[in-house]
């Protein structure tokens, strides 16, 4: 608990109020993988609350270095395979 609020007690405030949120486990994760790299835990802490991430979920998507490409959108492909009219 001490390491937690050490890690991110002088954070900004959107980060902080995205790990609050997340269960002991997940943080740990993320600060074990990410260290200092706010960027990363901010989104990692985010898609963990938006959609429901497990700490497997969360083990595959830092293995698949998905904060890497957080602007990549993974909805759908329709503009580029449709044709428009």
């Amino acid at each position: 608990m001490k390491k937690i609020y050490e890690r991110f007690c002088n954070s900004e405030l959107k980060l902080r109020q995205a790990v609050a949120a997340l269960p002991w486990g997940h943080m740990l994760t993320l600060m074990r993988k990410f260290g200092k790299d706010d960027n990363a835990i901010l989104y990692s802490a985010q898609e963990i609350t938006s959609k429901g991430w497990n700490r497997g979920l969360l083990s595959s998507a830092i293995s698949l270095k998905m904060h890497l490409r957080k602007d990549v959108p993974s909805d759908n492909n329709f503009e580029q395979t449709l044709p428009i009219r």
